[in-house]
């Protein structure tokens, strides 16, 4: 569960969840809010501490497979400290030098038994004699990929190039998909100092990971990512998004301005926004 510190509406993970939800080329997580009590037992009097509004994120176990009708002999990796390259604890578990916690550290084992898929998708990014474009064609849906790094920079969020995502593979495919898995980057607050450079930096936000590099080093992929933000935003209508944030402003108002949830920001600015406009 997240609480959402530092976020003027305390909403914008869930929101940009709801949002990749909506988009016909992606999966994403599903979340809910809940309204968190505590009772500390060690207490002498034990009683419910009333902690406020938080957010539940669904998490990516075998159930996420299921409650999707999804490949569950599939694969699934929650990247962690993941930019695409062949790094030396990226093994086949077969390996005698295989050493899984090491594995973890770069990539969160969801779901597999197996890493050969990996292993051929990151020996054909990291092979500089294939052409790129033709190594997505082979192992990623473009559309995917587009509409991935698309949402990332629309949603200003930086925290997409080594962590914040999964990687999932149906068993009968070698096809790897984006899958949004930690989204509390997206949105930044407006005192963050980090937004606007995050804001204006463009494509050089997503320095630092090999495939987005390789990928968009070719002018073609450039104005296709560009052609992507283009279409969301079009699709991004105030009614469309209205249509998604309207079941936020009930949980809000009764939230917002309660003692344990009170926000560091002025009661117009929420006032005005689109929460409780």
């Amino acid at each position: 569960m997240k609480k959402g510190y530092g976020k003027p509406c305390r909403v914008e993970e869930k929101f940009a969840c709801d949002l990749f939800s909506t988009l016909p080329s992606m999966l994403s997580l599903r979340t809910r809010f809940v309204h968190l009590y505590i009772k500390d037992l060690s207490s002498a009097t034990p009683a419910y501490d009333n902690y406020g509004l938080y957010t539940l994120v669904e998490q990516p176990d075998e159930n996420y497979f299921l409650n999707r009708s999804l490949d569950t002999a599939g694969s699934l990796y929650k990247a962690e400290a993941f930019d695409f390259s062949l790094a030396a604890a990226l093994l086949e578990v077969s390996d005698p030098a295989y050493d899984k916690v090491a594995f973890e550290q770069i990539l969160d084992i969801k779901q597999g038994d197996s890493h050969e898929g990996l292993l051929a998708m990151l020996g054909a990014v990291n092979d500089p004699a294939l052409d790129i474009d033709a190594v997505v064609e082979a192992y990623f849906d473009k559309e995917n990929l587009l509409t991935w790094l698309a949402m990332n920079g629309i949603l200003g969020n930086s925290d997409c190039v080594t962590q914040g995502y999964l990687l999932y593979k149906p068993l009968l495919s070698q096809k790897w998909y984006f899958i949004p898995g930690n989204m509390s980057g997206a949105m930044p607050a407006g005192g963050d100092d980090n937004v606007a450079a995050v804001m204006q930096s463009g494509l050089s936000m997503f320095y630092g990971n090999l495939l987005y590099e390789r990928f968009l080093s070719k002018e073609a992929n450039e104005r296709a990512l560009e052609a992507k933000i283009d279409e969301l935003m079009r699709r991004f209508t105030p009614g469309y998004i209205a249509g998604i944030t309207r079941q936020y402003r009930p949980v809000l108002q009764a939230f917002l301005f309660v003692t344990s949830d009170v926000l560091p920001f002025d009661d117009e600015f929420l006032l005005h926004g689109i929460i409780l406009g």
